[in-house]
């Protein structure tokens, strides 16, 4: 399976600022097999937008989920409480949805058809 997440930071933040991505939804992550478990905690994926629309889009489909939220990086309240979601201290481990390497996921995608 196709999983292009990268353990999401708190530089990350700063980086989806410069580029415009401002809003975030976030989703439970505990069907992805083969990311890595940290001790007991949660593990959550967050999907960045730099459309409002499309963020809300994502939210509504997952809604039920338990840890369903949508996230605006400009209003202070968002920003601070994403910070403190994936602080090492946190009972949360946080990923991020991103390509890294279009090589790899282009050689990932060719192996997989």
């Amino acid at each position: 399976m196709l999983q292009p997440f990268v353990p999401l930071k708190i530089q990350t933040i700063g980086q989806l600022d410069r580029v415009k991505h401002y809003f975030l939804v976030c989703q439970t992550c505990e069907d992805f097999k083969s990311i890595e478990k940290s001790g007991h905690k949660t593990q959550l994926l967050f999907s960045a937008y730099d459309d409002p629309g499309l963020a809300k889009v994502h939210f509504k489909a997952i809604r039920n989920d338990r840890f369903a939220v949508e996230m605006n990086l400009t209003t202070d309240a968002h920003k601070s409480k994403l910070i403190e979601i994936v602080s090492p201290e946190s009972c949360y481990q946080c990923f991020f949805a991103a390509v890294t390497s279009v090589k790899q996921v282009e050689s990932q995608v060719y192996q997989m058809h």
